[in-house]
């Protein structure tokens, strides 16, 4: 075998150790990253509230809320957030919250859905 057959088997067993110890650390959790950039500038401060607020629904108050406003609330389209405003209009506004689940569309399922993100503006809701 050539000097230069044996080098080349030197460096292809080098290079495949190396990738093989590489994958291994890769695999036991250590990751390697290269970057040039630099850090990262930090938000201004409105960018910083609307991402901390960005997919969170507050409490809708159902006594008080549009129709554009219920349909924030998860698993609420406009066809249920009319529904929901022609019940407040016909029954004189919510009682309680569990009166939601008068309104045809919103059963025992939803309404649990629902209850993390509603409110009465009455002192007697469940």
């Amino acid at each position: 075998m050539s000097w230069r057959a044996t080098l080349a088997l030197f460096i292809l067993a080098l290079t495949f150790s190396f990738l093989r110890g590489y994958l291994a650390l890769g695999q036991a959790g250590v990751v390697w990253y290269y970057t040039d950039l630099g850090p990262l500038p930090a938000p201004e401060e409105g960018e910083r509230a609307e991402s901390e607020d960005s997919g969170a629904v507050g409490k809708v108050d159902l006594n008080t809320a549009s129709g554009e406003q219920l349909e924030e609330l998860p698993g609420i389209g406009p066809v249920l957030a009319g529904r929901i405003v022609e019940y407040r209009k016909e029954a004189g506004g919510f009682k309680t919250l569990a009166e939601l689940q008068r309104v045809k569309g919103i059963g025992e399922a939803k309404y649990a859905e629902l209850l993390p993100f509603i409110t009465l503006t009455s002192s007697d809701a469940e």
